[in-house]
């Protein structure tokens, strides 16, 4: 998981053609994150309080070691038998993440090419922010108006046979 895995180098015409600001513009900064090993129990009910979708999962130093959505939450606890399973065990371990100084237009392509909503920010391996697909939508509105004026954007979900 080095913030140098060809994942995080998202490049192309379209990414070429809008020149957006870097995500670090846009970002939250204050992210709902979560010890491995803490409990599936304390992870759901972090989310709820939080009115967050997933949950990144940090180790002590602050590294980004995961990330545990609500629906992975949920259907490990529905298995759990007995005291409620750690994170680590429910969680994404391969995490798709950028770097603060990747473009917006950048992190948007690489969110659409791999279905994900909420793309965490990593420096030098800690975790900084996450962006999501709604910040990264509210972002191309205020710029060009609406979606269909992004040149080079192609809103379309691609399929496997692509």
């Amino acid at each position: 998981m080095t913030d140098e895995s060809p994942q995080n180098d998202v490049s192309g015409p379209a990414a070429q053609k809008l020149a957006l600001p870097a995500v670090s513009t846009i970002m939250t900064h204050d992210v709902p994150a979560i010890d491995p090993n803490m409990g599936l129990d304390f992870a759901i009910r972090a989310m709820i309080d939080r009115k967050s979708t997933c949950l990144a999962v940090v180790n002590r130093d602050s590294r980004l070691v995961g990330m545990l959505s609500r629906s992975q939450a949920r259907a490990a606890m529905a298995e759990a038998i007995g005291d409620p399973p750690p994170v680590k065990g429910s969680m994404t371990s391969y995490v798709y993440k950028v770097k603060p100084e990747t473009t917006i237009d950048a992190a948007a392509h690489l969110m659409l090419e791999q279905g994900i909503s909420t793309l965490p920010i990593v420096e030098d391996g800690k975790l900084v922010g996450v962006v999501t697909a709604s910040e990264i939508l509210r972002e191309f509105v205020e710029r060009f108006g609406s979606i269909e004026a992004i040149p080079g954007m192609d809103m379309r979900r691609r399929s496997n046979k692509d």
